[in-house]
């Protein structure tokens, strides 16, 4: 942890800025490749542009989890531009606390692989069991923040970029999501496979 904490300090994250010039077009999908990454990190890692949601992914000890090949997810990735948007101390203050961090990236992913053109409006839920909420009206929104890519295949899901962090989607609100929460806690949190 003070590894990382001296990352963000060295002003890493400073120099991740410039990626905040990228511009996604929102109707891209990702060109199709002879070989696919095996499951969603890989395949946000081959697109470039995620190194700190990865990095938060690692240190949160998720990767195994989200590189399962028995489940099927869908990956709201927030950019590496997404997270310059963070204060760094709010940045910091999140790797320190991993079970925050690991509530924060559960709010990016849900069960179930769905391409940009299948997504409704709607209340989804993540693999934490909170609400996603969903709009499509002109944009593709995911709890009000904008889709700006879409559609990076992996052998375990599919991969839509976000620009902003979600950080906070609500409370669950019934004893399912609680128990999925209590569920995937545990899961997640060892970095088992489901």
């Amino acid at each position: 942890m003070k590894k990382f904490r001296s990352f963000i300090a060295a002003g890493v994250v400073s120099t991740l800025i410039p990626f905040a010039a990228i511009a996604y077009d929102t109707n891209a999908s990702a060109s199709p490749s002879a070989e696919k990454p095996s499951n969603i990190l890989d395949a946000a890692r081959a697109n470039g542009g995620f190194s700190i949601f990865l990095a938060a992914v690692d240190h949160a000890e998720m990767t195994a989890a989200l590189s399962s090949q028995r489940v099927q997810y869908t990956l709201y990735a927030p950019t590496d531009a997404a997270f310059a948007k963070m204060p760094k101390a709010q940045l910091a203050a999140l790797f320190e606390d991993k079970d925050e961090l690991r509530r924060v990236i559960a709010q990016h992913v849900a069960l179930g692989k769905y391409h940009s053109s299948e997504i409704n409006a709607g209340t989804k839920r993540t693999i934490w069991g909170e609400p996603l909420a969903v709009t499509t009206h002109r944009n593709l929104h995911v709890n009000w923040v904008k889709v700006v890519a879409t559609d990076l295949e992996s052998g375990n899901g599919i991969v839509h970029a976000v620009d902003n962090v979600i950080v906070s989607s609500g409370e669950s609100n019934s004893a399912f999501s609680q128990q999925l929460a209590e569920f995937n806690a545990a899961s997640l949190g060892k970095g088992n496979h489901f």
